[in-house]
């Protein structure tokens, strides 16, 4: 697949990408899945989904799918949708000691190749993930989506466990009563692999999940505040 034509605009790899084609089919794939999820009135409604836990007024869901436990969170950001939007996608690159996030590659203005991890908690080894993400926006909204694929130019390594990404996959768009903040959704499936209980699986992933929210949220509060200075 050395093009991807979704939501009338066309992805087309280089000669000396194209070896990166299973990682855009599966972003494609995985951007129609979540534009089908976001989009459908059980998402809507959260008919079907269990409330997971909540924190700070952010409840998040949770639903079992044919490829393991999905979560969903819908989030109410304090900055416009289309800054947000680029802060998670140009903006992903970060480093710290407990975990790092890069883009890899970049293979068109709407596709790229991204490599994140995190560092050992205790007695679990951390994991890392190498994955392909697509975006697109349908009028005003932003819709963005990632799914792992395997390449031989980034190999798992001793240092981590390499987890798979089934669907990490986000919609921003305007708050329909204050178009400088954004309405955000999230929903992700992940399987960690390793020897981690299922029990201890989700409970970590609904905490991890939350904690990133809210350290999201302060972040885009510290720049709308900087704005308004």
């Amino acid at each position: 697949m050395a093009s991807v034509d979704l939501f009338s605009v066309v992805d087309t790899l280089t000669s000396e990408n194209i070896k990166y084609q299973n990682g855009m089919k599966n972003a494609s794939e995985a951007l129609k899945e979540a534009y089908d999820i976001f989009n459908s009135e059980d998402f809507a409604t959260k008919n079907g989904w269990k409330k997971e836990a909540e924190s700070h007024g952010d409840v998040m869901y949770s639903k079992m799918v044919s490829y393991g436990k999905m979560f969903g969170i819908t989030v109410d950001m304090p900055l416009d949708y289309e800054s947000i939007f680029q802060e998670n996608w140009v903006g992903l690159e970060q480093e710290t000691s407990q975990r790092f996030d890069h883009i890899y590659k970049k293979l068109t203005d709407h596709v790229d190749i991204v490599h994140t991890g995190n560092s050992d908690m205790v007695v679990v080894k951390g994991r890392d993930i190498v994955a392909c993400r697509m975006w697109r926006k349908v009028e005003n909204v932003i819709y963005m989506a990632g799914r792992s694929f395997k390449t031989d130019d980034l190999p798992e390594t001793k240092d981590h466990i390499r987890a798979t990404m089934h669907l990490c996959g986000n919609r921003y768009q305007p708050d329909p009563n204050d178009p400088t903040r954004c309405r955000a959704d999230f929903v992700m499936c992940f399987d960690l692999k390793g020897w981690i209980p299922v029990k201890v699986i989700n409970a970590l992933m609904g905490s991890m999940i939350l904690k990133d929210v809210d350290e999201h949220k302060k972040k885009f509060q510290v720049m709308r505040d900087a704005r308004n200075a």
